[in-house]
């Protein structure tokens, strides 16, 4: 499945493969859930009910739209499925097995990723490769993509598998058996990354240290003597896990990245952050984007529910350009913006209220992973990608299923 996923250039007619793979599984383990009487009918329920009441607000909508019935399709068969399937991944496989899994297609990923970049790629499979047209209309690649349709997907793909995988084995202790390997491993996805010159995973690893730190800070205070710290240790888990944590290793940590942010910008003939580069994003992409979206919502008395397909036709047909948006672009930079113009305040709540269904404070997972979510979201169209659900889905089956 996480191998198909990356193939978005591959379709068998409308349908991307990695889609249809998504829902051979989810009928396959729906059908195993029926056997042994497992089926979770409260996700079922929520996702019908949240994709019939977002597919009624954006059919009720009278402006113009582009491609409209494939985000219902997605919101009523796609995203369900990947949800349900990421939430039944633990119970389907032993947590050893999903860690390996993860690791072993994040490398998978990586090798992919060089063989495009170098051109070593065979040339007999290019149709699996993602093209892209740039702003002015040429195909070209996009700097260590592999598969994916850019770079930056790429990298929030892999920072996310790998941070699931990492918090997996501290959950389940697997992190002293496999000491090299990790070592090789850790090493070879932080050079990845770098290369991938992606910023929202850099901001998605510097908030999560921050706010883990902050977390620590908290539990501390609040169990200030030894006496209330033991008492808390027995009634969380949370807590246990916490308690092992080194404050002091943590900062480091969040000063390591910092500099090692600063320093890779300085050393990189394209820098990963400019003044040049902040600035034409202001004032040519998502800073102009943003602007455009906001008097949309303003003009819909900040309710939204222009419906699924407008967005590409509002900025198709604007006099001015902005980059990245337009023709063939169905999402625009915020996952929360696009959703609340597209489907309403119903449509906002609905995603808002999934990261509730998937976040817990019993289980490191449950809290970093949906944090990661949240940010990419704010940053990227992550919302579109089937990952997403994926991932929300492993979080809330930690959180929600008796492990065996």
């Amino acid at each position: 499945m996480f191998v198909f996923l990356s193939l978005a250039s591959l379709k068998i007619g409308f349908v991307r493969v990695g889609q249809l793979v998504i829902l051979i599984l989810f009928v396959c383990v729906l059908l195993d859930d029926f056997q042994k009487n497992e089926i979770d009918f409260s996700i079922l329920f929520f996702f019908l009910f949240g994709g019939v009441l977002v597919s009624l607000v954006s059919l009720n909508s009278v402006y113009p739209k582009i491609g409209e019935s494939k985000f219902l399709l997605k919101y009523l068969v796609v995203y369900p499925s990947a949800f349900y399937v990421g939430a039944r991944f633990l119970q389907k496989l032993k947590p050893k097995q999903v860690i390996s899994i993860i690791e072993y297609v994040v490398v998978f990923y990586i090798a992919v990723a060089f063989l495009v970049e170098f051109e070593l790629f065979p040339k007999f499979l290019d149709g699996l490769l993602m093209y892209r047209d740039d702003h002015f209309g040429g195909e070209l690649y996009l700097d260590f993509q592999g598969t994916f349709n850019e770079s930056g997907v790429l990298a929030q793909v892999v920072y996310l598998m790998v941070v699931s995988s990492f918090l997996l084995r501290v959950e389940f202790d697997e992190v002293k058996n496999s000491k090299w390997w990790l070592v090789g491993f850790y090493s070879l996805v932080f050079v990845s990354l770098v290369l991938t010159k992606n910023k929202t995973v850099w901001i998605a690893l510097i908030m999560m240290v921050v706010f883990l730190i902050f977390l620590k800070v908290v539990f501390t205070l609040m169990y200030s003597n030894q006496y209330q710290l033991l008492k808390g240790i027995k009634s969380s888990k949370t807590l246990k896990i916490f308690d092992k944590v080194d404050a002091t290793k943590l900062f480091l940590l969040l000063v390591f990245l910092v500099v090692s942010l600063v320093v890779i910008n300085g050393l990189m003939s394209e820098p990963i952050i400019s003044e040049s580069m902040l600035q034409k994003k202001l004032n040519h992409e998502r800073g102009k984007a943003f602007l455009y979206v906001m008097k949309l919502l303003d003009e819909s008395s900040y309710l939204g529910g222009y419906g699924f397909g407008y967005i590409e036709y509002y900025f198709s047909h604007l006099q001015t350009s902005i980059i990245g948006l337009g023709k063939g672009v169905g999402m625009v930079f915020n996952s929360f913006l696009d959703v609340w113009v597209s489907a309403g305040l119903i449509g906002l709540f609905f995603h808002l209220f999934m990261y509730v269904l998937s976040f817990s404070k019993e289980h490191f997972l449950c809290i970093v992973v949906p944090m990661t979510l949240f940010v990419y979201n704010n940053f990227n169209p992550f919302i579109g990608y089937e990952y997403h659900f994926v991932f929300l889905g492993l979080s809330y089956g930690l959180k929600r299923y008796k492990l065996t």
